[in-house]
């Protein structure tokens, strides 16, 4: 091609380009543009087409419907005529009778004379009577020159629609008509089968505007009535033979269209609706399709006007070479060829592609078959697994299961021997089960070492292992006794598979066969699939004897210890208890499972010790959780048998931490008691008669103190002992103090103290050690008055020892805050530090008597380890609590509260965490 010719045909291509793809846009969107409105209005219109037609189906079915019955009853008149010119009454029931039979929509028929009333009457439901024979038809019963007169639809007392047809007997008056009374159910059917798509439903409706029929027969069960819809109005009122069409909302308040026809034979409305979104969403298709059209026309466009522009040189053979890469696919049709040149060629190359796809076509179907004889055979393998699996699930009883498993194996597959083998914790196999031919050569309680014969190999690889010949087979460990079992059998062909839960190997089942034969891929998978079954059974089974045993071993337990101990559930139901708690309750004679709690510990227990215990209880079985109860002890008091019974409760839980029951111990503290109030009582005693002695050393030591003829080293030896007499008082009165509170024998004068005084005045008295140590202290209080109901003095040992013990243990710079608080009955007071905190373990016992952590003995060696034992004494004494919140080496935070001054009266009980 010369460069003025590639020139030329450049710049053609070019225009034929721009030419082509502006005519195609143009003519894309103008076509859309002036097809868009049209195609919408058609939209409108199709579905109100659709709906015409649908309703005129509904109409013309009816319409024959009526018809049949109209021909009926006037045939039925013609029969009654000439009964009656006879005057036969037996032919007439006869007539009746028949006529009932062939037309079952037909609830009555009868024969009335406006003059005399009904002359004859038969009824499928009604029992006639007097009242029954009086009653007029309710038609209006004139000649009006018609062949059948229709009356109003009536409903019945079951809410069905029945209407009444009359036909005029040829009688010289006129005066005597045949009367039928129509059931109009039969419409119910015929409504409730159209199937007019998309949400589509049709409904009759009588001259009145009430319901006839619908596709939800319940709406007519309800006496619906449409004679507020504008739409129904104009149906029964116009007439048009074109029908009605409108919109309205439906009883379920759904926006409908609707269409509508009248039944001019007997005034009713048929009407079919569909809910107005279906005709919205079609439109919103059309515009979607409007614009996926353009866009699509545009982008088509400009690709053929570049494709034609720059292959109108070669049309023929680029069609030619895209023809033949079709040709890989699929056709049903043949291309004639007609002519030997391009278009030959391209004919010639489609047929030889419909005819690769042909076979193509063949071979996938011949997949197909074999794919589904395999899903046939897959279920059949199912079922049987699944009937299987029943029958294993029938029993727990492990030797009876693996009797099971092996003779199932044996049918299912057809052989002659099976074994089923259990894994020791060492390795080895023991055989649990034994069918077939395997008798003759194992027995219940072999053992076969680890990694021998193929169950070995199964267990070491974990995996299903299969061999044709067990006697040939390289590489396979056998023992002598695993060799002559084999050989009694008789087994050549094993199949082994490995039983595992949760990836541990707990056994093994083999097969086995005279033969050697190839086991298939199928019956491998069906036989370890059968394997994990009975895996799951056995081990539920083994699951299930563990577990009795340990409910047997755990019953000995509770029967052996002396204490007794009580499981409560729901309602404070007791569920399960051991033969001490109903010898510690008095209760040897009653059962305690299934009892009532609170009626248990009414037999012996006070009131109010008893209350206490039920109060626990429900606040531990309200407790959603585990984690959100607390256990909780306390004292039972049975002055009648003379008894303290200690109980403590625990939450129990299940799997998913739910609260399912409460825990309660009882120990019998009686003995305890009395050894601990005599023990009480020998120490009030021996400080009473320590005190006076002391406070005569004390005095003598302070008067030699201060004689000046006394030299200062004896001086330092007598102000050395003075403090240790000093500290030796302040300890019997820390006894004497417990002493009388724990006994109650402590006199106070309970009264409205002012707590931020009461606390600025301590801190005042601990200044000298606060300074000497260098602690910043902080006191922040609320602008509320914190008056307390206490004894002056005991509320301020309890502060005193509080505070102290702050500055004590904190380290030299350390910070010290003290907080005051308070909600609607409580004062709250909080005393926080930095010091050297408190072990776990230690705090549960820190309010104890004599109790001391194990780091504050090792930096303070004084200390009675009797101050926060007072100190919870008198906060429970007042009707407060103490307790306290530490990490070891973060510092310490305690807090005790006490009822609030405000209103003269004391509350109930404290606010705050228990105390520990």
């Amino acid at each position: 091609m010369t460069p003025a010719i590639g020139f030329r045909l450049g710049t053609l291509r070019r225009r034929l380009f721009v030419l082509l793809a502006v005519t195609s846009v143009v003519t894309v969107v103008g076509v859309n543009l002036v097809w868009l409105p049209g195609a919408l209005h058609d939209v409108t219109s199709a579905r109100s087409e659709l709906q015409l037609v649908a309703v005129r189906g509904v109409r013309d079915q009816i319409e024959l419907f009526l018809a049949d019955k109209e021909d009926g009853l006037t045939a039925a008149a013609r029969q009654f005529r000439a009964v009656l010119l006879g005057a036969d009454l037996e032919r007439m029931t006869l007539v009746g009778q028949r006529f009932l039979q062939r037309e079952l929509a037909f609830e009555e028929i009868g024969v009335f004379d406006v003059r005399g009333g009904w002359r004859y009457r038969l009824s499928r439901r009604e029992v006639m009577t007097s009242e029954s024979v009086t009653a007029r038809p309710s038609v209006d019963l004139v000649a009006n020159g018609a062949d059948v007169i229709w009356g109003p639809v009536v409903t019945n007392d079951t809410s069905e629609p029945w209407v009444t047809l009359a036909a005029p007997l040829s009688s010289p008056a006129g005066q005597t008509f045949v009367v039928g009374l129509l059931n109009l159910k039969v419409l119910w059917s015929l409504t409730s089968e159209l199937q007019l798509g998309q949400g589509g439903r049709a409904y009759i409706v009588d001259g009145r505007g009430g319901l006839i029929a619908a596709d939800d027969a319940s709406l007519v069960l309800k006496r619906l009535s449409f004679t507020d819809r504008t739409f129904v109005k104009r149906l029964l009122e116009d007439g048009r033979p074109n029908g009605v069409s409108g919109l309205y909302k439906n009883e379920r308040g759904i926006e409908a269209m609707a269409t509508g026809l009248r039944l001019d034979r007997v005034g009713w409305g048929v009407v079919v609706e569909h809910p107005r979104a279906v005709v919205a969403q079609a439109v919103e298709r059309k515009l979607l399709f409007f614009a996926v059209l353009t866009l699509a026309g545009i982008l088509v466009s400009a690709a053929i006007g570049r494709f034609l522009s720059r292959r109108v040189t070669r049309p023929l053979e680029r069609l030619r070479l895209g023809v033949q890469r079709f040709g890989r696919g699929e056709l049903d049709h043949r291309v004639p060829i007609e002519t030997s040149d391009e278009i030959g060629e391209l004919a010639q190359q489609f047929n030889q592609m419909a005819t690769e796809l042909g076979a193509s076509h063949a071979r996938l179907e011949d997949r197909i078959r074999e794919a589904t004889r395999d899903l046939a055979r897959r279920q059949r393998e199912a079922e049987e697994l699944a009937r299987v699996a029943r029958t294993l699930t029938e029993d727990l009883d492990v030797a009876q299961l693996a009797d099971r498993v092996v003779q199932t194996v044996l049918d299912l597959f057809a052989v002659q021997s099976s074994v089923l083998w259990s894994r020791d914790p060492d390795g080895s196999l023991v055989v649990l089960g034994i069918s077939g031919r395997a008798r003759d050569g194992f027995k219940l309680g072999d053992v076969l070492p680890t990694g021998v014969s193929l169950a070995g190999r199964a267990v070491s690889q974990g995996r299903a292992v299969w061999t044709r010949d067990v006697f040939a087979e390289p590489g396979l460990r056998m023992t002598a006794a695993q060799t002559t079992r084999l050989q009694a059998t008789g087994d050549r062909a094993v199949l082994c598979v490995p039983l595992a839960v949760k990836g541990e190997t707990i056994g093994v089942l083999s097969l086995g066969d005279g033969s050697t034969r190839e086991f298939t891929t199928e019956e491998v998978t069906l036989l370890q699939a059968f394997a994990d079954q009975a895996a799951i059974v056995l081990q539920n089974a083994n699951l299930y004897v563990e577990s009795q045993t340990q409910r047997l071993q755990l019953t000995q337990i509770l029967e052996s210890t002396s204490d007794g101990v009580l499981f409560v559930g729901a309602g404070r139901r007791v569920q399960a208890a051991n033969r001490h708690a109903g010898e510690l309750l008095g209760c040897e004679s009653i059962p305690l499972v299934g009892g009532d709690l609170g009626a248990i510990l009414g037999h012996e227990c006070t009131e109010a010790s008893a209350a206490e215990l039920l109060r626990t209880c429900d606040a531990g079985l309200a407790a959603g959780h585990a984690g959100d109860g607390h256990g909780a002890a306390g004292d039972l008091e049975m002055p009648d048998l003379k008894r303290v019974l200690h109980w403590e409760t625990r939450t129990t839980s299940d799997a998913a931490d739910r609260t399912v029951g409460l825990t309660i111990t009882l120990h019998d503290v009686t003995q305890e008691r009395e050894i601990a109030q005599m023990k009480s009582d020998f120490v009030s005693f021996a400080t009473h008669q320590l005190r006076t002695p002391l406070s005569g050393i004390k005095w003598m030591l302070e008067l030699g103190v201060q004689e000046r003829e006394v030299g200062e080293q004896a001086k330092s030896y007598m102000q050395d002992a003075l403090g240790a007499a000093q500290r030796l008082i302040q300890l019997v009165n820390d006894l004497l103090d417990v002493s009388r509170l724990e006994s109650g024998r402590m006199k106070t004068a309970v009264q409205a103290v002012d707590l931020v005084g009461l606390t600025r005045t301590v801190l005042g008295d601990l200044k000298p050690q606060i300074d000497e140590k260098d602690h910043r202290l902080t006191v922040e209080v609320s602008e509320d008055v914190l008056d307390v109901f206490a004894d002056p003095q005991l509320l301020r040992q309890v502060v005193l020892n509080l505070s102290s013990n702050a500055v004590k243990y904190s380290r030299p710079g350390g910070r010290i805050t003290v907080r005051l608080t308070h909600d609607q009955e409580f004062v709250r007071w909080q005393i926080q530090d930095n010091g050297i905190g408190i072990p776990k373990e230690s705090q549960r016992h820190l309010f104890g008597k004599f109790y001391r952590a194990d780091n504050v003995v090792s930096l303070e060696t004084d200390g009675t380890g009797l101050g926060l034992y007072l100190v919870r004494l008198i906060a429970e004494q007042m009707g407060g609590r103490v307790w306290c919140e530490s990490e070891e080496g973060q510092g310490a935070s305690f807090f005790f509260t006490a009822p609030r001054g405000q209103g003269g009266s004391r509350p109930g009980s404290p606010a705050g965490p228990a105390a520990a």
